[in-house]
């Protein structure tokens, strides 16, 4: 009688080896896997495509940066430690903006269908979504920044700035246009608050604020909405505080030197009780601004000029 259990045996035996096979051959896949990335993050190119990158924004847009090498961290990110906008140097800073810890997601985020980056600046963050159904745009939320913190805030010459951008949005619509060069700059929308703002006046010579003497302007919150591509349009600038009311404006931007840029704002801002207050104890103060901004109690006035140095308001009592 024939035994019946050995074609089992024989079953058994052939699973059992080629079953050994098959978890050696994952096995060995998995570690190859590891291994080349461990060997690409050792030999990631990072410092050639820091200065590539910063070759390309030069030439596009002519402003000079300074990059960081990039760095592969395995199949998680990659990073950039440190990037900056350098100043001209006939500007008393070295560097403009400031960006460290930039990192981009390497996989995508396969339920959201999107990649994702991030950033610390000035004590807050900025996230970066690209959401794969819509390649030409990409979201941008910053939280938490310390506006008075950024070197090319108060490089201008009539004010200190302080305060906080606790939640701003922008977009950059234009991507397609950007990688295949046939646009210069990011075309896009602005949309945030401001919390915490704080305005001194600097008594600089030649200034026409030079030797106003008033308490520093307070300013619970300020609502910005805005649009930025070959011009930067301020559609609304809302101020709660010390003057309450709207500011509106454009900015014609001039790449070869962003502090020549053309600016025209209007401003209708009427002063609040303490203000109104500060100004009737000084004489001086209220003739000035009375022959330049002042509508009775309400500023209104537009202002234009360069941004490295601004023409004399002028009245407009509309």
């Amino acid at each position: 009688m024939p035994d019946s259990t050995s074609p089992n045996i024989f079953v058994r035996f052939f699973m059992k080896r080629w079953l050994r096979r098959l978890v050696l051959l994952c096995v060995s896949c998995v570690l190859a896997y590891f291994a080349f990335f461990l060997g690409l993050e050792h030999a990631f190119p990072g410092e050639t495509l820091s200065r590539y990158i910063e070759r390309q924004i030069a030439n596009q847009t002519g402003v000079q940066t300074q990059i960081d090498p990039i760095r592969l961290y395995g199949l998680q990110s990659i990073r950039v430690p440190h990037m900056a906008l350098i100043a001209p140097p006939s500007l008393p800073i070295s560097k403009l903006f400031v960006v460290n810890d930039f990192q981009i997601n390497v996989l995508p985020n396969v339920f959201n269908r999107s990649l994702g980056a991030r950033a610390d600046i000035y004590g807050g963050k900025v996230l970066a979504t690209w959401k794969f159904e819509d390649p030409d745009k990409l979201g941008v939320a910053i939280e938490n920044v310390e506006v008075g913190f950024i070197p090319a805030v108060n490089l201008n010459e009539f004010v200190n700035v302080r305060g906080k951008v606790t939640r701003m949005f922008a977009s950059i619509q234009n991507l397609r246009g950007l990688a295949t060069q046939e646009e210069q700059l990011p075309i896009g929308i602005i949309l945030g608050k401001i919390e915490g703002v704080q305005l001194s006046l600097k008594d600089v010579e030649g200034s026409p604020l030079a030797g106003m003497e008033l308490p520093p302007l307070q300013f619970p919150e300020v609502v910005v909405e805005a649009d930025y591509g070959e011009s930067i349009v301020i559609r609304k600038i809302q101020l709660t505080g010390a003057l309450e009311g709207i500011v509106e404006g454009q900015i014609d931007l001039n790449l070869s030197d962003v502090l020549a840029s053309k600016a025209r704002f209007h401003a209708k801002l009427r002063m609040s009780e303490e203000l109104q207050e500060a100004v009737e104890k000084n004489p001086v103060i209220k003739s000035i601004l009375q022959q330049m901004v002042l509508c009775g109690d309400v500023i209104d006035a537009e202002f234009a000029g360069m941004l490295r140095l601004w023409n004399t308001p002028q009245k407009k009592c509309s």
